[in-house]
């Protein structure tokens, strides 16, 4: 029988709960290879800033690099690897994504930069699952100790799980997103 650990308890630099000591899903390749072609290639950015945000990177050193590019980025910075570094130097943070050696075992993951989009749909849509778990946690343990009134306990976690499946995206970015499986009329909802 699986219980629910205390949700405080948390996986190490990830802002999830876990059940039964079972890491959220995530994928750490997808993000370095996200993290990688963004400083290699001055483009990469641009294919996926319309959708991805540094709170969908399951690791907290990959959530404060990307932090950094967008920051460069909005300053109309260049970001490569030296910059990126700088950056995080200058806002005492290289130290906690693993400095200098961690962000070149990062630009090593050497990903196919054509495919920065695809690693980043993988990114975020690990988030999203993440984010449902995590609703679905929060009304299992409010279920055991204090809902209140049934119809509006049920009727608030049906609006929170039905915005992460339908509307929760950056403003503006549901249709970056979008899968062809999702071409069935949900766009209203």
């Amino acid at each position: 029988m699986h219980r629910l650990r205390d949700l405080g308890a948390q996986v190490p630099g990830a802002p999830e709960e876990v059940v039964d000591s079972r890491v959220p899903p995530h994928d750490l390749d997808a993000e370095g290879a996200v993290l990688s072609a963004v400083m290699v290639d001055p483009s990469a950015f641009a294919k996926v800033k319309d959708f991805l945000l540094p709170e969908h990177f399951y690791s907290e050193a990959h959530r404060r690099i990307f932090e950094a590019c967008v920051e460069m980025t909005s300053k109309d910075k260049p970001i490569d690897i030296i910059q990126v570094a700088t950056w995080l130097r200058d806002h005492d943070r290289l130290k906690q994504v693993g400095g200098m050696a961690y962000m070149t075992e990062v630009l090593n993951s050497a990903p196919a930069v054509a495919n920065v989009r695809a690693y980043a749909k993988t990114v975020y849509e690990k988030w999203r699952v993440r984010k449902f778990i995590h609703a679905c946690q929060e009304a299992t343990a409010t279920g055991y100790v204090g809902y209140g009134e049934a119809q509006p306990f049920m009727e608030r976690y049906l609006a929170i799980f039905e915005n992460i499946v339908w509307v929760d995206r950056p403003a503006g970015r549901h249709d970056a997103v979008k899968s062809s499986g999702d071409a069935g009329g949900n766009e209203g909802r």
